[in-house]
């Protein structure tokens, strides 16, 4: 099926092959200036005792990881994945990096190359000094209304978070229109964020950073809200990796690796329809790691 002169994607794998290729493939790695991605092999199957494991074997024979139906094969980095879709970009950008994005299908083979961004949605020419940074395409979630609606023929939309030295600004390319819209920009000093998704919100993190940003991509709206004082308790507590994740019964997640590398600890807030939350953060509980890991 075409649409807005995009390949559309469809006949996406059964639910088991969907869940073996969502949990066997790692997150993304930053670079700065480049999207955020991967240079690693894509698909690492889970093996048994494994409830995915049977579904994974016969993912990994059936799906092509290699992107060899993709023009200019070999020439690929993984962005994203998320509802069976991968976001692919160039290795290799041109001077201008506001282009060659793929969504695929590596089940079916099939793909849809993303226009470029328009140039009426680069900064002015009073900002043409601003320093470019950062650009970190990702795709946004399909709503469980848009699953039951649609089936198997799925929308998508890829947003863009495009990050200045000094300027931050988001963009959206929904496959439905087949354009880029500006969302929304502020005022930003640059510093290396790294994405989460939890509670249908997006999230970013840094390790010296005692707030995070939140995007609702409902309203395409960012926020802001702070993180728990006590792991600041330290220079080298201050540097300890974070990640946020659903905790369940409407909770948002915070986990903090302790200041010896063998601890986790587990904080959780009281989640709101926006993603920010109606309580402060809460310790939970402290999660001792084996030494092996």
């Amino acid at each position: 099926m075409f649409r807005c002169g995009l390949l559309h994607l469809h006949h996406l794998p059964p639910p088991r092959l969907r869940a073996a290729l969502l949990l066997s493939i790692p997150p993304p790695a930053a670079h700065p200036w480049l999207p955020r991605a991967s240079e690693y092999p894509l698909y690492s199957p889970v093996e048994p005792p494994h409830r995915s494991a049977a579904a994974a074997a016969v993912l990994a024979q059936a799906a092509d990881f290699d992107f060899s139906f993709v023009s200019s094969r070999n020439n690929w980095n993984v962005c994203d994945v998320r509802d069976s879709r991968v976001l692919l970009s160039t290795r290799h950008y041109p001077p201008e990096p506001f282009q060659y994005l793929v969504v695929c299908d590596p089940l079916h083979r099939r793909y849809a190359t993303i226009p470029g961004i328009p140039g009426d949605l680069w900064p002015s020419s009073q900002q043409r000094g601003l320093r470019l940074m950062e650009f970190e395409p990702f795709l946004d979630p399909v709503s469980e209304k848009e699953k039951w609606e649609e089936g198997d023929d799925l929308p998508f939309r890829v947003i863009c978070n495009v990050m200045y030295e000094s300027k931050f600004v988001t963009l959206v390319f929904s496959f439905v229109t087949g354009k880029w819209q500006p969302a929304t920009s502020f005022s930003y000093e640059y510093t290396a964020l790294v994405r989460h998704y939890a509670h249908s919100c997006f999230y970013w993190t840094h390790v010296v950073s005692e707030d995070m940003l939140v995007l609702d991509p409902l309203d395409m709206k960012f926020s802001v809200v702070n993180l728990p004082p006590s792991i600041y308790q330290g220079w080298q507590a201050a540097r300890n990796e974070r990640a946020i994740v659903d905790a369940g019964e409407g909770r948002l997640g915070l986990l903090v690796f302790g200041s010896d590398k063998r601890c986790l600890d587990l904080y959780l807030k009281t989640m709101g329809n926006n993603g920010i939350g109606t309580e402060d953060w809460q310790h939970y509980k402290t999660i001792h790691l084996p030494n092996c890991h």
